[in-house]
């Protein structure tokens, strides 16, 4: 642990899974947000502040953990707390889509600007939620061992984000969207099918679903292409045929099946696992 305090800015599921972590390391000075002191549970701990500018105690590191539009607002208002006395020495924000570059007026004032981005999902908080997780980095080099403090304090893998990486950052975090939402989003079209025919989904869901993650995390870790079974693995057109047939009388989520299932046979048909003619067959039914 690092010997950095830190002040946060926003108390939605990231700023407070981030200030809980932070108050057990005794290293939390303050928060700012809109939410009323009683209704947090650590406020006896640490100062609550509902606008920057009311902010005086300096800080090693402010952790902003808002929305992404407002974080040029929050920077100018640093500079504006800022102006008799820094009110910290470095910034960072939490999104993996924005440049640090939005945060640039700090560096007027001589503050080191960082966005660190974990790679986690924060549905639910859970005490090991920084534990084990990817961060990527975008800062500069000389600047990552500031990096890499505030992620020994939070807890997770410290990594350099390239200018590669930091060109496509949109796409980077597409990657975190597609494993956090994507797959809760597939989950949930199974369960509002199971509720339309009374079956119940914990009964049904949870050993498939145990099985399914279970395939995808050795894939994974092991480094192979991920598997994929059912009928487009098999090239079944025509079992695809009636799967749809079915969505359309009974479920107003036909159209996800087909966008599901053409992103699944161009894979297949991609890594030459499922053949040409079965692709275009498959095709040809969800068109």
């Amino acid at each position: 642990m690092s010997n950095f305090t830190y002040g946060v800015v926003g108390l939605g599921k990231v700023g407070y899974a981030v200030c809980r972590k932070l108050v057990s390391n005794g290293q939390l000075k303050w928060v700012v947000t809109s939410k009323p002191p009683n209704e947090i549970e650590f406020s006896g701990s640490v100062r609550i502040y509902s606008a920057i500018q009311q902010v005086k105690e300096t800080v090693s590191v402010i952790a902003i953990a808002t929305s992404d539009g407002a974080f040029e607002k929050i920077a100018r208002d640093v500079c504006e707390a800022s102006r008799k006395k820094k009110i910290c020495y470095a910034a960072f924000h939490f999104s993996g889509a924005t440049s640090r570059e939005v945060l640039s007026p700090l560096t007027e004032l001589g503050i080191k600007i960082l966005s660190l981005h974990p790679m986690q999902t924060f549905g639910k908080y859970r005490e090991d939620i920084f534990d084990g997780i990817f961060w990527g980095c975008d800062c500069t080099a000389d600047d990552f061992s500031i990096a890499e403090s505030i992620i020994a304090d939070l807890g997770g893998i410290a990594r350099l984000l390239d200018e590669k990486i930091l060109r496509n950052k949109p796409l980077y975090h597409a990657i975190g969207v597609s494993v956090a939402n994507f797959l809760q989003g597939v989950v949930e079209f199974a369960r509002l099918q199971c509720e339309s025919i009374s079956l119940q989904p914990s009964e049904v869901l949870l050993p498939i679903l145990r099985t399914s993650f279970e395939n995808a995390y050795s894939a994974i870790e092991q480094g192979s292409d991920v598997p994929i079974t059912g009928p487009v693995a098999r090239g079944d057109a025509e079992r695809i045929r009636v799967h749809l047939e079915s969505l359309k009388k009974h479920s107003e989520y036909a159209n996800e099946y087909t966008l599901l299932t053409q992103f699944l046979a161009s894979i297949l048909q991609k890594q030459g696992k499922i053949s040409n003619d079965a692709y275009h067959k498959i095709n040809d039914i969800i068109r």
